[in-house]
Protein backbone atom coordinates (compact mmCIF):
# COMPACT_ATOMS: atom_id res chain seq x y z
CA UNK A 1 0.00 0.00 0.00
CA UNK A 2 1.07 3.64 0.12
CA UNK A 3 0.09 7.07 1.38
CA UNK A 4 -0.27 10.21 -0.71
CA UNK A 5 -1.79 13.58 0.10
CA UNK A 6 -2.32 16.96 -1.49
CA UNK A 7 -3.17 20.31 0.09
CA UNK A 8 -4.77 23.33 -1.54
CA UNK A 9 -4.04 26.77 -0.07
CA UNK A 10 -4.67 30.33 -1.16
CA UNK A 11 -1.12 30.53 -2.54
CA UNK A 12 -0.82 27.17 -4.29
CA UNK A 13 -0.72 23.40 -3.97
CA UNK A 14 1.39 20.93 -1.99
CA UNK A 15 1.82 17.25 -2.91
CA UNK A 16 3.51 14.54 -0.84
CA UNK A 17 3.89 10.78 -1.19
CA UNK A 18 5.84 7.79 0.03
CA UNK A 19 7.43 5.21 -2.28
CA UNK A 20 6.93 1.83 -0.62
CA UNK A 21 5.14 -1.09 -2.27
CA UNK A 22 4.50 -4.52 -0.78
CA UNK A 23 4.18 -7.86 -2.51
CA UNK A 24 4.45 -9.67 0.83
CA UNK A 25 6.55 -9.53 3.97
CA UNK A 26 9.66 -10.55 2.03
CA UNK A 27 8.97 -8.45 -1.08
CA UNK A 28 9.35 -4.74 -0.30
CA UNK A 29 10.14 -2.35 -3.15
CA UNK A 30 10.15 1.37 -3.82
CA UNK A 31 8.25 3.00 -6.70
CA UNK A 32 7.57 6.69 -7.06
CA UNK A 33 3.89 7.56 -6.52
CA UNK A 34 4.34 11.16 -7.68
CA UNK A 35 4.24 11.88 -11.40
CA UNK A 36 4.92 15.35 -12.82
CA UNK A 37 3.52 16.70 -16.08
CA UNK A 38 4.93 20.21 -16.38
CA UNK A 39 6.20 20.66 -19.93
CA UNK A 40 3.05 22.11 -21.50
CA UNK A 41 3.60 25.83 -21.09
CA UNK A 42 -0.04 26.71 -20.46
CA UNK A 43 -0.74 24.07 -17.80
CA UNK A 44 0.90 21.91 -15.15
CA UNK A 45 -0.28 18.71 -13.46
CA UNK A 46 0.86 16.45 -10.64
CA UNK A 47 -0.62 12.95 -10.38
CA UNK A 48 -0.40 10.88 -7.18
CA UNK A 49 -1.23 7.18 -7.31
CA UNK A 50 -2.11 4.44 -4.84
CA UNK A 51 -3.43 0.92 -5.24
CA UNK A 52 -2.73 -1.87 -7.69
CA UNK A 53 0.68 -1.24 -9.25
CA UNK A 54 -0.14 -2.78 -12.63
CA UNK A 55 -3.20 -0.55 -12.97
CA UNK A 56 -1.39 2.64 -12.00
CA UNK A 57 1.55 1.89 -14.31
CA UNK A 58 -0.77 1.15 -17.23
CA UNK A 59 -2.65 4.41 -16.67
CA UNK A 60 0.61 6.37 -16.46
CA UNK A 61 2.01 4.73 -19.59
CA UNK A 62 -1.06 5.67 -21.60
CA UNK A 63 -1.10 9.20 -20.21
CA UNK A 64 2.53 9.68 -21.19
CA UNK A 65 1.89 8.22 -24.64
CA UNK A 66 -1.02 10.60 -25.10
CA UNK A 67 1.13 13.54 -24.05
CA UNK A 68 3.94 12.42 -26.38
CA UNK A 69 1.50 12.01 -29.28
CA UNK A 70 0.08 15.49 -28.68
CA UNK A 71 3.59 16.96 -28.56
CA UNK A 72 4.54 15.18 -31.79
CA UNK A 73 1.34 16.32 -33.50
CA UNK A 74 1.98 19.93 -32.52
CA UNK A 75 5.47 19.72 -34.04
CA UNK A 76 4.41 18.30 -37.40
CA UNK A 77 1.15 20.24 -37.70
CA UNK A 78 1.28 23.54 -39.52
CA UNK A 79 -0.70 25.68 -41.95
CA UNK A 80 1.51 24.66 -44.88
CA UNK A 81 2.34 21.11 -43.85
CA UNK A 82 2.26 18.83 -46.93
CA UNK A 83 -0.38 16.16 -47.16
CA UNK A 84 -2.67 17.83 -44.62
CA UNK A 85 -5.91 19.74 -44.94
CA UNK A 86 -5.96 22.89 -42.86
CA UNK A 87 -3.29 21.52 -40.51
CA UNK A 88 -5.43 18.55 -39.44
CA UNK A 89 -3.71 15.16 -39.02
CA UNK A 90 -4.33 12.53 -41.68
CA UNK A 91 -6.51 9.47 -41.09
CA UNK A 92 -3.38 7.34 -40.73
CA UNK A 93 -1.97 9.67 -38.08
CA UNK A 94 -5.29 9.68 -36.25
CA UNK A 95 -5.39 5.89 -36.23
CA UNK A 96 -1.83 5.66 -34.92
CA UNK A 97 -2.56 8.18 -32.17
CA UNK A 98 -5.75 6.38 -31.20
CA UNK A 99 -3.99 3.00 -31.16
CA UNK A 100 -1.19 4.38 -29.01
CA UNK A 101 -3.55 5.92 -26.50
CA UNK A 102 -5.79 2.86 -26.30
CA UNK A 103 -2.97 0.40 -25.64
CA UNK A 104 -1.82 -2.79 -27.31
CA UNK A 105 -4.95 -4.90 -26.79
CA UNK A 106 -7.40 -2.31 -28.02
CA UNK A 107 -5.05 -1.25 -30.80
CA UNK A 108 -4.98 -4.77 -32.22
CA UNK A 109 -8.78 -4.83 -32.24
CA UNK A 110 -8.86 -1.52 -34.11
CA UNK A 111 -6.37 -2.81 -36.68
CA UNK A 112 -8.38 -6.02 -37.09
CA UNK A 113 -11.59 -4.08 -37.78
CA UNK A 114 -9.82 -1.86 -40.34
CA UNK A 115 -8.36 -4.91 -42.13
CA UNK A 116 -11.77 -6.60 -42.19
CA UNK A 117 -13.42 -3.52 -43.77
CA UNK A 118 -10.66 -3.39 -46.40
CA UNK A 119 -11.14 -7.09 -47.23
CA UNK A 120 -14.91 -6.59 -47.58
CA UNK A 121 -14.35 -3.70 -49.96
CA UNK A 122 -11.89 -5.70 -52.13
CA UNK A 123 -14.27 -8.68 -52.23
CA UNK A 124 -17.18 -6.54 -53.32
CA UNK A 125 -15.13 -4.95 -56.08
CA UNK A 126 -14.03 -8.36 -57.40
CA UNK A 127 -17.67 -9.46 -57.74
CA UNK A 128 -18.76 -6.23 -59.40
CA UNK A 129 -20.83 -5.16 -56.42
CA UNK A 130 -20.82 -1.71 -54.87
CA UNK A 131 -18.38 -1.36 -52.04
CA UNK A 132 -19.92 -1.23 -48.57
CA UNK A 133 -20.47 2.26 -47.28
CA UNK A 134 -17.53 3.46 -45.28
CA UNK A 135 -18.36 4.70 -41.83
CA UNK A 136 -16.93 8.01 -40.78
CA UNK A 137 -13.62 7.49 -38.99
CA UNK A 138 -13.75 8.07 -35.27
CA UNK A 139 -11.34 10.79 -34.17
CA UNK A 140 -8.73 9.77 -31.63
CA UNK A 141 -9.56 10.43 -28.01
CA UNK A 142 -7.63 13.49 -26.96
CA UNK A 143 -5.18 13.19 -24.10
CA UNK A 144 -7.00 14.29 -20.94
CA UNK A 145 -3.95 16.23 -19.79
CA UNK A 146 -3.22 18.15 -22.98
CA UNK A 147 -6.77 18.90 -24.15
CA UNK A 148 -8.86 19.31 -20.99
CA UNK A 149 -10.39 22.74 -20.46
CA UNK A 150 -10.25 22.47 -16.64
CA UNK A 151 -8.38 20.39 -14.10
CA UNK A 152 -11.63 18.64 -13.21
CA UNK A 153 -12.14 17.71 -16.88
CA UNK A 154 -8.63 16.26 -16.90
CA UNK A 155 -9.42 14.26 -13.74
CA UNK A 156 -12.55 12.85 -15.35
CA UNK A 157 -10.44 11.80 -18.34
CA UNK A 158 -7.94 10.06 -16.08
CA UNK A 159 -10.86 8.37 -14.33
CA UNK A 160 -12.23 7.03 -17.61
CA UNK A 161 -8.78 5.75 -18.54
CA UNK A 162 -8.34 4.10 -15.13
CA UNK A 163 -11.73 2.42 -15.40
CA UNK A 164 -10.90 1.13 -18.90
CA UNK A 165 -7.59 -0.35 -17.68
CA UNK A 166 -9.36 -1.93 -14.74
CA UNK A 167 -11.96 -3.51 -17.04
CA UNK A 168 -9.20 -5.00 -19.18
CA UNK A 169 -7.39 -6.44 -16.17
CA UNK A 170 -10.39 -7.94 -14.48
CA UNK A 171 -11.51 -10.09 -17.43
CA UNK A 172 -10.49 -13.31 -15.68
CA UNK A 173 -9.82 -12.10 -12.17
CA UNK A 174 -11.51 -10.51 -9.19
CA UNK A 175 -12.26 -6.83 -9.78
CA UNK A 176 -11.14 -5.75 -6.31
CA UNK A 177 -7.54 -6.76 -7.03
CA UNK A 178 -7.09 -4.06 -9.66
CA UNK A 179 -8.45 -0.99 -7.89
CA UNK A 180 -6.37 2.19 -7.98
CA UNK A 181 -6.95 5.70 -6.69
CA UNK A 182 -5.41 8.95 -7.88
CA UNK A 183 -5.11 12.56 -6.86
CA UNK A 184 -4.73 14.97 -9.77
CA UNK A 185 -3.83 18.57 -9.09
CA UNK A 186 -2.57 21.45 -11.12
CA UNK A 187 -3.43 24.66 -12.87
CA UNK A 188 -4.40 25.75 -16.37
CA UNK A 189 -3.50 29.28 -17.46
CA UNK A 190 -6.17 31.79 -16.52
CA UNK A 191 -7.76 29.49 -13.91
CA UNK A 192 -7.20 28.84 -10.22
CA UNK A 193 -5.30 25.74 -9.03
CA UNK A 194 -7.48 22.69 -8.38
CA UNK A 195 -7.29 19.30 -6.67
CA UNK A 196 -9.36 16.24 -7.59
CA UNK A 197 -9.64 12.80 -6.02
CA UNK A 198 -10.23 10.02 -8.56
CA UNK A 199 -11.85 6.90 -7.13
CA UNK A 200 -11.20 3.36 -8.48
CA UNK A 201 -14.62 3.51 -10.17
CA UNK A 202 -13.47 6.55 -12.16
CA UNK A 203 -15.64 9.23 -10.55
CA UNK A 204 -14.10 12.38 -9.05
CA UNK A 205 -14.54 14.84 -6.20
CA UNK A 206 -12.87 18.08 -5.14
CA UNK A 207 -11.94 18.99 -1.54
CA UNK A 208 -14.27 21.17 0.50
CA UNK A 209 -13.20 24.67 1.58
CA UNK A 210 -13.35 23.51 5.21
CA UNK A 211 -11.00 20.57 4.58
CA UNK A 212 -8.77 21.68 1.70
CA UNK A 213 -6.79 18.46 1.41
CA UNK A 214 -7.11 15.02 -0.17
CA UNK A 215 -5.60 11.65 0.80
CA UNK A 216 -5.31 8.21 -0.78
CA UNK A 217 -3.87 4.95 0.50
CA UNK A 218 -3.20 4.53 4.23
CA UNK A 219 -4.94 7.73 5.23
CA UNK A 220 -5.99 7.21 8.85
CA UNK A 221 -2.71 7.84 10.71
CA UNK A 222 -1.78 11.06 8.92
CA UNK A 223 -5.21 12.67 8.95
CA UNK A 224 -5.34 14.10 12.53
CA UNK A 225 -2.51 16.58 11.93
CA UNK A 226 -4.19 17.75 8.72
CA UNK A 227 -7.54 18.16 10.47
CA UNK A 228 -6.00 20.21 13.28
CA UNK A 229 -3.65 22.41 11.31
CA UNK A 230 -4.45 22.82 7.61
CA UNK A 231 -6.79 25.55 6.39
CA UNK A 232 -7.12 27.33 3.07
CA UNK A 233 -5.13 30.25 4.52
CA UNK A 234 -2.21 28.13 5.75
CA UNK A 235 1.08 29.46 4.28
CA UNK A 236 2.42 27.22 1.55
CA UNK A 237 5.67 26.37 3.39
CA UNK A 238 3.75 25.49 6.57
CA UNK A 239 1.45 23.25 4.52
CA UNK A 240 4.53 21.51 3.08
CA UNK A 241 5.94 20.89 6.58
CA UNK A 242 2.56 19.61 7.70
CA UNK A 243 2.53 17.18 4.77
CA UNK A 244 5.90 15.76 5.85
CA UNK A 245 4.70 15.39 9.46
CA UNK A 246 1.58 13.62 8.19
CA UNK A 247 3.76 11.17 6.26
CA UNK A 248 6.07 10.68 9.25
CA UNK A 249 3.13 9.95 11.57
CA UNK A 250 1.88 7.35 9.11
CA UNK A 251 5.29 5.69 8.76
CA UNK A 252 5.56 5.35 12.54
CA UNK A 253 2.25 3.46 12.73
CA UNK A 254 2.20 1.53 9.45
CA UNK A 255 5.08 -0.45 7.94
CA UNK A 256 3.33 -0.42 4.56
CA UNK A 257 4.34 3.23 4.18
CA UNK A 258 7.99 4.18 3.92
CA UNK A 259 10.71 6.29 2.28
CA UNK A 260 11.89 7.68 0.01
CA UNK A 261 9.40 10.53 0.48
CA UNK A 262 8.60 13.02 -2.27
CA UNK A 263 7.37 16.57 -1.89
CA UNK A 264 6.27 18.95 -4.65
CA UNK A 265 5.13 22.55 -4.34
CA UNK A 266 3.20 24.42 -7.03
CA UNK A 267 2.87 28.16 -6.45
CA UNK A 268 -0.24 29.74 -7.92
CA UNK A 269 0.21 31.08 -11.46
CA UNK A 270 3.74 29.69 -11.76
CA UNK A 271 2.52 27.06 -14.30
CA UNK A 272 5.48 24.94 -13.29
CA UNK A 273 6.73 22.92 -10.34
CA UNK A 274 8.24 25.40 -7.87
CA UNK A 275 9.91 22.78 -5.66
CA UNK A 276 10.38 19.03 -6.01
CA UNK A 277 12.21 17.30 -3.17
CA UNK A 278 13.05 13.67 -2.51
CA UNK A 279 13.99 12.52 1.01
CA UNK A 280 15.71 9.24 1.76
CA UNK A 281 15.29 7.76 5.24
CA UNK A 282 18.55 9.36 6.41
CA UNK A 283 18.06 12.77 4.78
CA UNK A 284 19.24 15.42 7.29
CA UNK A 285 16.21 17.69 6.79
CA UNK A 286 13.77 14.82 7.24
CA UNK A 287 15.57 13.68 10.40
CA UNK A 288 15.42 17.25 11.76
CA UNK A 289 11.67 17.45 11.07
CA UNK A 290 11.06 14.09 12.76
CA UNK A 291 13.12 15.00 15.84
CA UNK A 292 11.59 18.46 16.15
CA UNK A 293 8.03 17.15 15.83
CA UNK A 294 8.63 14.40 18.43
CA UNK A 295 10.09 16.95 20.86
CA UNK A 296 7.20 19.36 20.23
CA UNK A 297 4.60 16.68 20.90
CA UNK A 298 6.39 15.54 24.07
CA UNK A 299 6.66 19.12 25.34
CA UNK A 300 3.02 19.78 24.54
CA UNK A 301 2.00 16.67 26.47
CA UNK A 302 3.90 17.81 29.54
CA UNK A 303 2.27 21.25 29.33
CA UNK A 304 -1.32 19.98 29.22
CA UNK A 305 -3.58 21.16 32.10
CA UNK A 306 -3.28 19.16 35.33
CA UNK A 307 -6.20 17.11 36.67
CA UNK A 308 -7.93 18.58 39.75
CA UNK A 309 -6.94 15.52 41.76
CA UNK A 310 -3.29 16.17 40.95
CA UNK A 311 -3.51 19.63 42.53
CA UNK A 312 -5.27 18.20 45.58
CA UNK A 313 -2.61 15.54 45.98
CA UNK A 314 0.07 18.17 45.75
CA UNK A 315 -1.60 20.22 48.46
CA UNK A 316 -1.82 17.17 50.74
CA UNK A 317 1.85 16.41 50.21
CA UNK A 318 2.87 19.98 51.08
CA UNK A 319 0.71 20.04 54.25
CA UNK A 320 2.19 16.75 55.44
Amino acid sequence: MSYCLAIRTASGLVFASDSRTHGGVDDVNAYSKMHLFDAFGDRVFVLLSAGNLSTTQAVLRRLREGVADAAHASQVRGPSAPGRDGGKPSAVAKLKQLASFMGAGSASRVTERVSRRQADAHGAAAEGLPAPAASAPRPPEASPLTHAETVFDAAEGVGRLSRAVREEHRADEEDARFGASFILGGQIAGQTPELCLIYPEGNCIVPSPEKPFLQIGETQYGKPILDRFVTFDTPLADAARCALVSLDSTMRSNLAVGPPLELAVLEQDSLGITRHERFEADAPFLLDVQASWSATVARGMRELPRFPWEAARGSEARSA
